[in-house]
């Protein structure tokens, strides 16, 4: 059902959490990106018979979200592409695989802020030119250990395989398989084998989804991510490359513990270096260089609120200023993110913070300055002042203290 990203936020709200949510104040605890090189999107979710994506459509989306506003709006190739959906942020990279990213990836981060193994960050390929995304040239990062290569293999099939015997043996936190047939095929021109190896890859990717429902420590604690690089042109499909909307609108499939379940959202454009931000943040890691934004529209949010603030007053210039140290955790004492703090005003030290009384609805840092003369110093109104947070799933605290002029004179 269409649904804006503003409703989907209050819908999470409501929807609250299946599992108790950890430090990072989600439960996603691994991510897999399955990333399938160069499948156009006319062939994939635009296509309303879904044909060749059974598997996909017919049982991975109800347990799922799958987004339709997906776009590439970097360079529309196959490293450039790799490493957007890795680092969160533009990465104008050769093709060829001679540079590296410039941008920290996401399993840098990780490894960086964390105590976890060499063996934590996997990528399995099957082009070679890939192998250039295991670790960035970013200042302070590019550990050359910063994510375990496996390939280039032979084919779609042996990349998940591989994944999978890895996994079992040594657990990785955050995976990225590269699976490479579809574009391959694309560019000999066949268009047979080309629908061919996208149904491969719709079988792949149940298989692999099913593997991780059925094998802890995944099951239960694992994001899975199903989207592409890039997608080929709208005319001569055997090749990609330029700002053609075949080239850049992308199929996103999202599954795991903080996911919506069974939801489409249809009217909410999303950028590809929106993935590594979100699969970041539900991991609960900083990536100061990335540039994306938060794919709120697919995840389920959660009903905690946050913890309301302690609002201090004071005199300032003959206005009224309010300030308060930033909210940071909820209510539960983990961490949150906040939206915006409000603030309210009344004349009885009584009042009630509603709509009413809302002098500022959308106030971004913990500080508020009122210079409505017709209120502040007037000693017929005695303005008395509550604030409130809203984090970004529209959770609202209880309001703050109540502070007001009756703390000070500001008539004199």
């Amino acid at each position: 059902m269409p649904t804006t990203g503003l409703s989907l936020a209050v819908m999470a709200c409501l929807a609250g959490m299946a599992a108790p949510r950890g430090a990072s104040g989600f439960c996603t605890e691994r991510v897999i990106y399955l990333v399938i090189d160069g499948p156009r999107d006319t062939e994939f979710l635009e296509d309303t018979t879904h044909a060749h994506i059974p598997g996909i459509w017919n049982v991975l989306r109800p347990q799922g979200v799958v987004s339709h506003g997906l776009y590439n709006n970097g360079p529309t190739q196959t490293v450039p592409g790799h490493a957007m959906l890795g680092s969160g942020a533009y990465q104008n990279l050769p093709d060829d695989g001679t540079r590296r990213p410039t941008r920290p990836l996401v399993w840098e981060y990780l490894r960086d802020q964390s105590q976890a193994a060499d063996s934590a960050c996997v990528l399995v390929i099957a082009k070679d030119k890939l192998r250039a995304l295991s670790y960035s040239t970013a200042h302070g990062y590019g550990a050359e250990d910063s994510a375990v290569v496996l390939g280039p293999v032979s084919s779609d099939r042996i990349v998940v395989e591989a994944f999978m015997g890895y996994a079992e043996a040594v657990q990785p936190i955050i995976a990225m398989l590269c699976l490479g047939d579809v574009d391959e095929v694309a560019h000999t021109g066949d268009w047979e084998a080309y629908l061919s190896a996208i149904e491969r890859c719709d079988s792949l990717a149940v298989a692999l989804w099913q593997w991780i429902e059925r094998t802890p420590p995944f099951s239960g604690a694992t994001a899975l991510i199903v989207t592409a690089d890039h997608g080929r042109h709208d005319d001569d499909w055997t090749d990609h490359g330029c700002p053609c909307h075949g080239c850049r609108h992308l199929p996103l499939i999202a599954l795991g513990p903080d996911f919506r379940i069974g939801a489409e959202v249809t009217d909410t454009l999303a950028d590809m270096w929106d993935v590594s931000t979100t699969m970041g943040w539900v991991l609960g890691l900083a990536m100061p260089f990335a540039e994306g934004r938060f794919l709120l529209e697919m995840l389920r949010g959660e009903g905690v609120p946050p913890e309301a603030p302690v609002v201090s007053i004071r005199e300032e210039d003959g206005a009224v200023m309010l300030w308060w140290s930033p909210v940071t955790v909820d209510v539960e004492g983990n961490p949150e993110t906040i939206s915006c703090y409000r603030v309210y005003r009344g004349t009885d030290v009584a009042f009630v913070p509603d709509s009413a009384s809302l002098i500022a609805p959308a106030v971004p840092i913990p500080i508020f300055i009122d210079r409505d003369t017709t209120v502040v110093g007037n000693p017929a109104c005695n303005a008395s002042y509550r604030v409130d947070v809203l984090d970004i799933w529209l959770n609202p605290s209880a309001p703050s203290n109540l502070v007001g002029e009756v703390d000070f004179s500001t008539a004199e």
